[in-house]
């Protein structure tokens, strides 16, 4: 299954964003005006850095006005991001099991194959 999990900073930048997109038009460049015009240039930084994951991951897309997000939208891939890594864990967790119980029954069968010499001189 293939799944790029996103960085813990990014996933709380999508989580924003999500939230954010269910506003009305207006709260929405309000909100990302007043986020950008608070920051410091080194927090500014950093969020663009979120921002460009966030969009190399193909989970938005965005054009910015004056410096500052003017329109994001989010792909069907950012949508579905949380639920997607939701079976991704559980599927690795699978996996995992099911590794432990080869690993298992390999030690068992294992253990019986070198008792087989054992057994030998035990019937002669």
């Amino acid at each position: 299954m293939l799944f790029k999990e996103l960085t813990p900073k990014g996933e709380e930048l999508l989580k924003e964003i999500l939230e954010v997109n269910e506003s009305d038009s207006d709260r929405k460049s309000e909100h990302w005006h007043k986020k950008f015009n608070e920051l410091t240039h080194k927090d500014d930084s950093r969020i663009r850095s979120i921002f460009s994951e966030l969009k190399d991951n193909e989970l938005l897309k965005i054009m910015w006005a004056d410096n500052i997000p003017y329109i994001i939208e989010v792909t069907n891939y950012g949508y579905t991001y949380f639920e997607r890594k939701q079976k991704y864990i559980k599927e690795e967790k699978r996996l995992k099991r099911r590794e432990w119980k080869i690993a298992i029954i390999s030690a068992i069968v294992g253990g019986l194959v070198g008792l087989i010499p054992y057994i030998i001189t035990l019937i002669k």
